[in-house]
């Protein structure tokens, strides 16, 4: 009672500086990324790249204990903390993969897409795009020819620099344009 009456007592940007302060306390003695996290979500974002690294660990090990639904809770909060093109679209590519665990498809949908449209790495858009097509599969045909669309430009974009991921996105190409009636008719093409 006394805890959360002096807690209730702080203005609301001292509460802030106060979690940003434990959060550094803790970091600096070597405290799990959970602990550190636990603190930095109560409060605002501020562009620091120390801090997207340890919500991006935290993220990490909750998804590893099987918890996709706090790891997008962190993934989201990193993004709010303004990353680099690079790290936001890998942000952006692992919180799609959370939010398909948690079958919020249209969100993962959402996220993926936007990594699909950064100028990240072919590696991580390829990821994106492979997830992308499994969540389209899931969710009963959703996003299918964007979907689709990013498996075959992807593709054909790795082949002369990777062939086996190349072959990796087209058959799962193959696999979606199974799966996804409206997509049928240009299977014969892809075959």
């Amino acid at each position: 009672v006394v805890r959360a009456t002096l807690y209730e007592d702080l203005a609301p940007g001292e509460r802030q500086a106060r979690h940003a302060a434990a959060a550094a306390i803790l970091a600096a003695d070597g405290a799990p990324a959970e602990r550190v996290t636990a603190q930095l979500l109560l409060t605002t974002p501020t562009g620091d790249p120390q801090r997207i690294a340890t919500l991006r660990s935290a993220a990490a090990s909750a998804a590893r204990r099987g918890a996709p639904r706090a790891a997008a809770t962190r993934l989201q909060r990193a993004l709010a903390e303004s990353p680099a093109e690079q790290e936001r679209a890998e942000i952006l590519a692992e919180l799609g993969r959370c939010e398909l665990a948690t079958l919020q498809f249209e969100a993962a949908q959402n996220h993926l897409q936007a990594c699909l449209a950064t100028g990240a790495t072919l590696g991580t858009r390829a990821d994106a795009a492979s997830m992308l097509g499994r969540c389209t599969i899931v969710s009963g045909g959703r996003s299918a020819q964007v979907a689709a669309d990013a498996l075959a430009s992807l593709a054909e974009e790795l082949h002369p620099i990777d062939r086996d991921r190349s072959l990796e996105l087209g058959s799962e190409l193959l696999m979606l344009s199974t799966a996804v009636p409206q997509l049928r008719p240009g299977l014969p093409a892809q075959l």
